[in-house]
């Protein structure tokens, strides 16, 4: 069935490292997640981790994006939203401007190897830096350069421990001409300063095992950001999304762009 890039609305849905079954998929298609204020919520996102270099048996791999978009929950009939992220280093890692094209690059063409579609946001995590300041600056606007040039992919910095941008950084990486696209952020559950535009996701306190899965998710909760930003990920094509920039949209993943650790 054909793919369609699809704006995250005003929605919650969970982020796992774990390796997601069609069956798993179905399951969380059904899921409704009850927040701290009592208010229920369906679940109708995921966000799967892409390598950061060479694929990784837990990895996202194709035949996994295949089984999750094409996974309909039994009781609801509803789809998943796909998402992804990068994985991360083990903390205390250094960034630098030409780390941030390697890491782009390897984003890019891991995301288009397991059929993501160019127009989509891509999450970098980055926390657990070791050399926080002007270096991670230049990582970043190089990672968006990489992940754009390469693939057509749109940035989405995920601000956790140690995160490594300063407010100045975040604020610069906003101005026309810095990097193709201007990035949204998302972060962990901690009372992070949020950047001028506010963040596109943010997680919930902890992990955990809910409806019976296997394996541990974090749940997010995702909305426009103060600007209006949101998160752009892809469904199958008779629940996805036209409101957005038709020239985003391809049928086709692969001809969809260019050619070419820890868990939030």
């Amino acid at each position: 069935m054909a793919r369609r890039l699809y704006t995250l609305p005003d929605s919650w849905g969970v982020d796992t490292s774990a390796k997601v079954s069609m069956l798993y998929a179905s399951a969380l298609a059904d899921a409704v997640y009850t927040a701290k204020d009592g208010t229920e919520h369906p679940i109708e996102f995921l966000f799967r981790y892409v390598s950061l270099t060479d694929e990784k048996k837990w990895d996202l791999d194709r035949g996994e994006v295949d089984g999750i978009l094409a996974a309909r929950g039994p009781k609801t009939g509803r789809r998943l939203a796909m998402c992804g992220v990068q994985r991360v280093r083990e903390p205390s890692w250094v960034a630098s401007g030409l780390q941030g094209t390697l890491d782009g690059k390897n984003a890019a063409r891991n995301a288009m190897s397991v059929g993501f579609l160019a127009g989509m946001h891509l999450g970098d995590d980055l926390e657990g830096l070791a050399n926080p300041g002007p270096a991670v600056k230049s990582h970043a606007i190089e990672y968006c350069k990489a992940l754009y040039g390469e693939a057509g992919l749109l940035a989405l910095f995920y601000e956790g421990f140690d995160w490594g941008l300063r407010p100045e950084d975040v604020d610069e990486l906003q101005q026309a001409g810095v990097v193709p696209v201007a990035p949204l952020f998302w972060r962990d559950f901690a009372q992070r300063k949020p950047p001028t535009r506010g963040f596109a996701c943010q997680q919930e306190e902890g992990n955990a095992r809910p409806w019976s899965l296997p394996f541990l998710v974090d749940v997010d909760h995702a909305a426009p950001d103060r600007l209006g930003g949101a998160i752009v990920g892809m469904r199958d094509d008779d629940v996805a999304d036209q409101a957005g920039d038709p020239a985003l949209v391809t049928s086709d993943p692969a001809n969809a762009g260019p050619p070419e650790g820890t868990s939030p």
